[in-house]
């Protein structure tokens, strides 16, 4: 899914959802990261 400017945001099916903030094919940064194991944790659950 698309974002406001250079922000994508992806959600998953069972809810969990993470914005993360750069351009397509940027690195994301560790808090991203860790945001987006966790939302993966989650919907795992």
């Amino acid at each position: 899914m698309g974002g406001k400017g250079s922000h994508r945001t992806y959600e998953h099916p069972k809810g969990p959802m993470v914005v993360i903030s750069g351009n397509l094919g940027d690195d994301a940064k560790p808090y991203q990261e860790k945001q987006v194991k966790l939302n993966i944790e989650e919907s795992q659950r």
